[in-house]
């Protein structure tokens, strides 16, 4: 080795368990790397040319905690480059950065909130691609700009609710969904396999988004499908009123339809009924909570705190001016104030500082923003659409754990209101059962890493025409 290369540390791991390691010298070979190291397992005889190993390499001179290299064993040429691939280095194991292909759904901003609280513990290890839609695209854009940090957010068509009037159109609806169905998932599911082939994923990630499952299944990626819409499919909902189990016996049809083929499912709901015969398998954690919200300690203030859906009717609005409390608004954008309404635009820590500190949650009623009101102890009143099943079913589940109520959002007065705020105190023994004990994340991130630990690393397709991925030793010398 030339001596104006820092000296180097050649970490030797099983790829097949990325556990345990050995170290030696490392000495360029081959327009690679090979490694002078000796290693004796129960698994088998490791050596520079074996196979069925990787090696990890860190300089000496640049010895930024939990990182270094993985060379990879090339597949095209056992003598000559091998490809690399950042680990992570953690107290004698390791764990291999990987590549993630993520998609979710782009309606509301629910989905957006979960993924967003995986990206932000995924990236310190890995690099993420994400696929999405609508407000979640706009959300999760402006959030990672410009491949910040190894996370790159690309635009693609998505499913969202059609409304009619300020109201949820279901046939409208269902309709853009065959539509969707028709002319634009088959393209799409093309483009994400060629796209996920180029980056060289080695595992998917979605929520309720159906292309990315399709591609991951055709090109052999494993897939992890976490969720709040598999609750319809995998839960017991023999509580709820038989309305609405027959809304989510329909409704299971189209999750069954939008998500298959997963090597591992994951509900996240705040509720959590019995598993269904046949759906052992799926994991029941609790919502993914931001760490702002996870580390936050509750203090309840004098004033509410409002989420609504942008075709949320002026009548509603009026009722909520006279609940007897200052409201603070969001999710209508920044209007002038009526009565005790103020208006806000969404802003990720201003919302969850006024929902830390607000007395009461008033809102629409997504899996999600209940989840992390339960966890900071917030009573609420959820306003559920009347056509909108799956919100219903929320509302229902609130009720019956004893830690909020709930009211259609067309029959919503000022008087239901007043009253549900005059009452507060009474969730207060249910809310304390629950508070700090939501947050799903740490469970979602085992099976992830879980699932990474049984993967081989795969490699990058070039574009065409451009040399194998395993062939560009570059990207493994140490610097000059």
């Amino acid at each position: 080795m030339s001596s104006d290369q820092p000296a180097m540390v050649v970490r030797a791991i099983d790829s097949s368990r990325f556990g345990g390691a050995s170290e030696g010298p490392a000495t360029p070979w081959g327009g690679g790397l090979v490694a002078g190291y000796r290693r004796e397992t129960g698994v088998g005889r490791h050596d520079s040319g074996g196979k069925g190993a990787a090696i990890i390499v860190s300089t000496a001179g640049n010895r930024r905690r939990g990182t270094g290299l993985i060379v990879a064993p090339s597949a095209q040429s056992p003598q000559g480059g091998r490809a690399c691939r950042p680990a992570m280095l953690t107290g004698g194991s390791a764990r291999r950065m990987a590549r993630i292909a993520i998609s979710l759904c782009g309606e509301g901003r629910g989905h957006a909130t979960r993924i967003c609280t995986l990206v932000e513990h995924l990236r310190r290890e890995h690099e993420l691609v994400i696929y999405t839609s609508a407000d979640a695209f706009a959300f999760l854009s402006g959030r990672y700009r410009a491949n910040a940090g190894g996370i790159e957010v690309r635009e693609i068509p998505g499913l969202v609710f059609q409304y009619t009037g300020g109201r949820l159109d279901v046939m409208k609806t269902i309709a853009a969904g065959l539509d969707y169905q028709a002319r634009i998932l088959g393209p799409l599911v093309d483009r994400l396999m060629a796209e996920i082939d180029r980056f060289g994923a080695d595992i998917g990630i979605t929520d309720f988004e159906p292309a990315l499952p399709r591609a991951c299944a055709r090109q052999g990626v494993p897939l992890v499908s976490i969720d709040h819409q598999h609750f319809l499919l995998a839960y017991d909902l023999a509580s709820l009123p038989m309305s609405l189990q027959w809304h989510a016996w329909m409704m299971g049809h189209a999750v069954w339809m939008c998500i298959f083929g997963a090597s591992d499912t994951v509900v996240s709901a705040f509720f959590r009924p019995p598993l269904r015969r046949g759906w052992e398998h799926v994991l029941q954690v609790g919502p993914l909570l931001r760490p702002e919200i996870s580390a936050a300690l509750p203090v309840a203030g004098d004033f509410a705190v409002s989420y609504l859906r942008r075709h949320t009717p002026f009548e509603t609005l009026a009722a909520l001016a006279d609940c007897g409390l200052p409201v603070k608004v969001y999710g209508l954008g920044k209007r002038p104030p009526i009565g005790a309404l103020s208006f806000h635009e969404v802003d990720g820590a201003r919302f969850v500082d006024d929902l830390v500190h607000c007395r009461t949650l008033i809102a629409a009623a997504g899996n999600q923003l209940i989840g992390e009101a339960l966890h900071l102890g917030k009573p609420m009143l959820v306003l559920p659409e009347s056509a909108h099943a799956e919100q219903m079913m929320n509302a229902h589940f609130l009720s019956s754990m004893g830690c909020g109520d709930f009211c259609p959002l067309e029959e919503v007065t000022a008087e239901r209101i007043a009253a549900f705020v005059a009452g507060l105190d009474r969730f207060q023994p249910a809310l304390a059962g629950v508070v700090g004990r939501m947050d799903g994340t740490d469970e979602v991130l085992g099976v992830i890493h879980r699932r990474l630990a049984m993967q081989p690393p795969r490699e990058p397709t070039p574009p065409s025409g451009g040399p194998p991925a395993s062939s560009q030793p570059s990207e493994c010398l140490p610097p000059r």
